[in-house]
């Protein structure tokens, strides 16, 4: 499929899209007009500025992911061309289908650049990564397991950081003072603080937690 944009949405400087193994211009009418109900499947949404070779380690490691993406939409902030250079080598060899976007003023911000990757996608299932992560081989299954197992009982599922130190002194105090409970991940507490997601890893595979980690 080819064709061109009779007019780019206000605060998209350019659009192009990976189908099928060929490269197209998406027609303007269905950049969002995509329904409510969505095929199974995985999206990953990446947004990124002026950072290339940190998204370039970030593609190869969901390139080699046991489970890969359906597709893959990147919203870049970006000034010049180079992002878009790496995102399209990534297009040629990669498995999946790859959509990017570069935006400018109005629409850039992580938040912004977010809330336009989810109206991109085409599956039922989004996973937002920053594009500093690097993934472990496993991760992008795991995460959708716990969806597809638990179904309606899960709201969202975030990936735990490995590698993570020793749980900092201020912690350990706060602990001992009463301030937390527990030193359990990704928890409020009703003194208002709540606990990192980058503490030492626990052996259970799935933690019940009250936020997600934004990066993940």
């Amino acid at each position: 499929m080819t064709g061109t944009f009779s007019r780019l949405p206000d605060g998209i400087v350019t659009a192009w899209c990976k189908r099928n193994g060929g490269f197209c211009w998406r027609p303007a009418g269905s950049l969002f007009d995509l329904g409510s109900k969505l095929p199974c499947g995985v999206s990953v949404v990446v947004c990124t500025k002026d950072r290339p070779r940190s998204l370039q380690r970030f593609l190869e490691s969901l390139q080699s992911q046991d489970r890969v993406p359906d597709e893959l939409v990147v919203v870049d902030a970006s000034e010049g061309d180079e992002t878009d250079g790496v995102v399209r080598a990534f297009a040629v060899t990669s498995g999946f289908d790859v959509t990017y976007v570069r935006v400018s003023a109005p629409l850039r911000g992580l938040t912004k650049q977010r809330n336009l990757g989810a109206r991109m996608v085409r599956y039922d299932l989004l996973a937002f990564f920053d594009d500093d992560v690097v993934l472990e081989p496993s991760c992008l299954a795991a995460m959708e397991e716990a969806h597809r197992l638990h179904n309606s009982l899960v709201v969202g599922v975030g990936a735990r950081i490995a590698g993570a130190g020793q749980v900092p002194r201020i912690w350990r105090t706060r602990l001992w003072l009463g301030i937390v409970p527990d030193l359990k991940p990704g928890r409020n507490h009703r003194s208002g603080m709540s606990t990192p997601w980058a503490f030492p890893e626990v052996p259970q595979k799935l933690l019940d937690v009250d936020y997600l980690p934004g990066g993940a």
